[in-house]
């Protein structure tokens, strides 16, 4: 009998990230939520939208679903979140 090992090691790649800079004030800012559509993720989410807006009056303007966790963003609703929302959150369930 023959097996083949998988090596399921790899060099280690170095990537720069550049990161959007905070907001200098939450109060007020318009929210998008991306919700991965795994199990309890727009729950996640809307529970974190609510606590935002008793904290600092955001208001959810936009979410979308995406039909699976495996799935990119469409590039339709990366333009509605531009043109909507200051700031997005992306969640994940399970």
């Amino acid at each position: 009998m023959e097996f083949e090992i998988f090596d399921p090691t790899t060099p280690i790649e170095k990537v720069s990230l550049n990161f959007v800079p905070r907001p200098e004030r939450l109060k007020g800012l318009k929210l998008g939520l991306l919700d991965n559509g795994k199990f309890n993720s727009k729950v996640l989410l809307i529970k974190i939208s609510d606590l935002l807006n008793e904290r600092s009056n955001m208001r959810l303007v936009h979410l979308v679903t995406k039909g699976s966790a495996s799935r990119s963003v469409h590039d339709s609703a990366i333009k509605e979140f531009k043109a909507l929302a200051d700031f997005v959150i992306a969640g994940i369930g399970d």
